[in-house]
């Protein structure tokens, strides 16, 4: 059975049956942590802006989240 460990307190990590996965830069560990909280529920656009930016995203903010990439 495959299982997946996730790390919120400190650095935000997952590891697959053991093995470290590859998240991404600062942004997409944002958005990851913000997934994970919510685990099993819709996160809304809003909330995972302000995981990246908190109260100042910048004007490219929408389009810079929806090309994130959270699968490598």
């Amino acid at each position: 059975m495959e299982t997946l460990e996730i790390g919120l307190l400190g650095p935000v990590e997952a590891h697959r049956n053991g093995e470290a996965v590859a998240l991404g830069g600062r942004n997409e560990r944002m958005v990851f942590a913000a997934l994970a909280v919510a685990l099993n529920r819709a996160v809304p656009f809003d909330t995972l802006l302000a995981a990246i930016w908190e109260d100042d995203p910048p004007t490219s903010a929408h389009s810079t989240l929806q090309s994130l990439s959270l699968i490598h």
